[in-house]
């Protein structure tokens, strides 16, 4: 490995500790390092968001994943499913009437959408992503939060169209309706930055 990437063998020891501690390779006594089959889910969480260009990347990847979650939520959701997105609805409404944040039931919202669109790696991607996208809900919130109620009124909005449109089986609007408002979340996002 040294002679291959041109390191000296510190540098090897090194970076197969972290893989190690990653539990990316198990070693085996007597017979060395292997990289494992099934990585623990830890390896998957991404590191929390450090700034804008991040937080903008996030966003991307969480149109394309959440936008088709939600065209496959639209047919393939069940009675129970729109119940729970409809009961995270009630409580970011209650949230805007009582002037809280709401982000943690934002954040139930979107995991609702991902888990009615019948594949698990929908839902769990967006679960990988969930620190990076809680925290952002909590921060955009709370800039909504001390800005006018009718701000919270058009997310709200926004939200409730997504349910809409996965109520009446409509993939394409879903799909639609999600990207619009993750579109408008980073419209949002934009604006209160170069405001500040």
């Amino acid at each position: 490995m040294c002679e291959a990437f041109g390191v000296s063998r510190p540098v090897v020891r090194e970076a197969m500790s972290r893989l190690h501690a990653d539990g990316v390779v198990e070693t085996q006594r007597g017979a060395g390092s292997f990289v494992r089959l099934r990585r623990d889910a830890e390896l998957f969480k991404l590191a929390p968001i450090g700034g804008l260009p991040e937080l903008l990347r996030c966003m991307e990847l969480r149109s394309a994943i959440e936008g088709d979650a939600a065209y496959l939520a639209a047919s393939r959701r069940t009675d129970e499913d729109l119940e729970e997105m409809r009961a995270a609805l009630d409580e970011l409404a209650q949230a805007i009437e009582t002037r809280q944040i709401g982000h943690a039931a934002d954040l139930r919202f979107h995991q609702a959408v991902a888990v009615a669109c019948r594949n698990d790696l929908f839902a769990n991607c967006l679960q990988a992503l969930s620190t990076q996208i809680f925290d952002f809900m909590r921060v955009m919130r709370s800039l909504a939060l001390s800005s006018t109620h009718a701000r919270l009124r058009m997310v709200q909005d926004e939200h409730v169209q997504i349910y809409r449109a996965i109520l009446e089986e409509d993939p394409d609007r879903a799909r639609q309706a999600m990207r619009q408002h993750i579109a408008n979340s980073k419209s949002r996002t934009l604006a209160d930055t170069v405001a500040t």
